[in-house]
């Protein structure tokens, strides 16, 4: 029997699939494995909000009156497209409309 791509790709896929329920079964994925989904659940649950809510070494940046009404707080990153497409599509409206 010739192995054809196609035969080839789906035992490679079912042995893929065999291992993930391996791993999952023996307790790999558990809260007390390095990489367990839980793990990083309860570490989140242990972050001090203060801690998050002090402005960074470098300080805010604001725009507007300190004393204004509303508040919008941005959270942006320079290497994502989406803040970057925010930053040239929507925030120039913003700024002009409300700032």
């Amino acid at each position: 029997m010739k192995l054809s791509r196609r035969y080839l790709l789906a035992g490679g896929a079912a042995a893929a699939l065999g291992a993930v329920a391996l791993v999952g079964v023996n307790g790999w994925l558990s809260s007390s494995g390095p990489s367990g989904a839980s793990g990083a659940a309860q570490a989140q649950t242990t972050v001090d909000a203060a801690k998050i809510l002090e402005p960074p070494p470098l300080g805010d940046r604001a725009l507007g009156p300190s004393d204004a009404k509303v508040v919008i707080v941005e959270y942006a990153s320079t290497t994502c497209p989406h803040c970057a497409k925010f930053h040239a599509d929507i925030f120039p409206t913003i700024k002009k409309d409300y700032v």
